[in-house]
């Protein structure tokens, strides 16, 4: 078992043969994707990880990433807090086929060399765990009364051909009085 820093580079089937398990901190400034969609990342993101097979023989990486994030809130521009913990079931496998075939409970991960980035990999999982749209929940929304619709705040309904009837109805006046010329 390694406890410690986390390594950049990793043998994945390495491990599942091994059974290995990797658990430590991964610096946050490692995960320069992950720190260009918050306002503010922790220092560190917990990390553990275990080669092993499923009842199949299938082999896998499992475990888990967590830390906390500071996302700017869509909705009033404020920071908002975000922790995450992402479960990892992810299924090494050689091409494409096999990934096809692979439970749907895991999730398939192309290996075709034998070291895999650890940290790239472990990045793309905490970028899916991001929210599409991040939001404070609600009632905690700074910003959030600028935009709700109550009674006293209700626009009126603009209706832009609502005077057409009158005006054509005018214009048909004007039109019998001249003789049928409409531009008198």
């Amino acid at each position: 078992m390694s406890v410690g820093q986390v390594p950049v580079q990793v043998d994945p089937f390495r491990l599942v043969r091994q059974g290995r398990r990797i658990c430590g901190l991964v610096p946050s400034d490692r995960f320069e994707r992950v720190r260009a969609a918050a306002r503010f990342c922790s220092p560190e993101f917990e990390l553990e990880l275990a080669g092993n097979t499923d009842e199949s023989g299938q082999p896998l990486l499992t475990g888990w990433v967590r830390g906390d994030l500071e996302l700017r809130c869509e909705r009033c521009g404020e920071g908002m807090r975000f922790e995450f913990d992402v479960p990892l079931l992810l299924a090494l496998v050689g091409d494409d086929a096999t990934a096809a075939a692979v439970a749907s409970r895991y999730d398939p991960v192309l290996v075709t060399e034998d070291q895999m980035a650890l940290v790239d990999l472990i990045e793309d999982e905490v970028l899916l765990a991001l929210p599409l749209v991040a939001r404070h929940a609600e009632g905690q929304c700074h910003g959030a009364e600028a935009y709700s619709a109550g009674p006293e705040s209700s626009p009126q309904t603009q209706r832009p051909f609502a005077n057409l009837a009158d005006l054509l109805g005018e214009q048909s006046r004007r039109s019998k009085n001249t003789g049928g010329d409409p531009s008198n």
